[in-house]
């Protein structure tokens, strides 16, 4: 029953991102969603994943929204920082590398693309749980490793895990 509900959740998702690709809401597209998603998953399942998709990539419904609506916040609040700092002439980019605390390869890869959809950040590459990261600070001001940490808290718990300590 577990693994039916998170094949739904998945079919739900990749319908979602498609109709939002296709740019329509119309029932077409849903449907035409629909048999993307499946065939995504089906082919993913049988030929490219030793265990079944919905076993490896099981996620928290509720932390994933939770997750989504963080994502949104982050992305309008360093949009206006970074907008200040480049129109106001202070802006320096700063480069570093970051030891992530998830131990999952999905969870450290939402947290790259995290990293790089938030303005004035972006992952340079991903070794494991360490990722290079090139990031707009103030002049004046070394980098800000808090913003992320603050991501891990919310990515961590998306597929059953626990807030990271920090």
């Amino acid at each position: 029953m577990k693994k039916r509900l998170s094949y739904l959740l998945w079919l739900g998702v990749f319908t979602g991102v498609f109709m939002v690709l296709f740019e329509e809401l119309s029932v077409f597209s849903a449907v035409m969603g629909l048999i993307m998603a499946w065939l995504c998953i089906f082919i993913t399942d049988r030929l490219m994943l030793d265990e079944p998709y919905g076993k490896l990539f099981t996620l928290n419904p509720l932390y994933l929204l939770r997750y989504l609506f963080y994502l949104i916040y982050r992305i309008l609040d360093a949009g206006f920082y970074a907008a200040w700092l480049t129109l106001s002439g202070r802006a320096h980019v700063r480069y570093f590398c970051y030891n992530s605390n998830l131990h999952d390869d999905l969870l450290n890869n939402i947290l790259a693309n995290s990293i790089t959809l938030t303005p004035g950040t972006v992952t340079i590459d991903k070794e494991g749980n360490k990722l290079h990261i090139m990031q707009l600070v103030h002049k004046d001001r070394v980098i800000d490793i808090k913003a992320i940490q603050r991501f891990e808290k919310v990515i961590a718990p998306i597929k059953g895990g626990r807030a990271c300590k920090l």
